[in-house]
């Protein structure tokens, strides 16, 4: 009878290690493309996800990034910008002679409210597809700060 108990005892200890290392190495992985993307982020590089553009049914690069530079926008342009909601279309263009950054990406809202710029990290990206964009809109609005965090998603049509 304690024979039994202890080989059931070593077989649920040696199922635990098993199911602890499996659950372990799937964290691991989960971090390391968490930090491969950071890593991509920091180098300066969007992180870009491919699916389906349900709209048309073209399969598209989807770039997601912040539109920086609200906050130094008019009164009346910040106040624009408080009326945006998910889904909302923008508009982008290049802005060449930018002092600052080259690869300046201007957005504005369809009304022509200038709401700032496509963050630096994702500027070279967007500027080089654009001949292929098929749709940049609205992906998030963050209402806790004054004026608020807007963020776009522009859907380039796949090569």
């Amino acid at each position: 009878m304690t024979v039994v108990v202890i080989f059931l005892l070593a077989i649920a200890i040696i199922a635990g290690i098993l199911i602890s290392s499996h659950t372990k190495s799937e964290v691991e992985e989960t971090d390391q493309e968490t930090n491969k993307a950071q890593r991509f982020r920091d180098l300066g590089f969007p992180v870009i996800e491919t699916r389906t553009d349900e709209v048309d049914g073209v399969e598209c690069d989807v770039a997601n990034f912040a539109v920086k530079g609200l906050f130094f926008r008019s009164k009346e342009d910040q106040e624009a910008a408080c009326t945006l909601q998910v889904g909302d279309p923008l508009h982008m263009e290049h802005e060449p002679d930018n002092q600052k950054d080259p690869n300046a990406m201007k957005v504005t809202m369809m009304d022509g409210h200038h709401i700032g710029y496509v963050d630096k990290n994702s500027a070279r990206y967007v500027r080089e597809n654009m001949p292929r964009l098929v749709k940049f809109v609205v992906s998030k609005v963050d209402d806790y700060g004054d004026p608020p965090y807007i963020y776009a998603e522009a859907f380039f049509k796949k090569e």
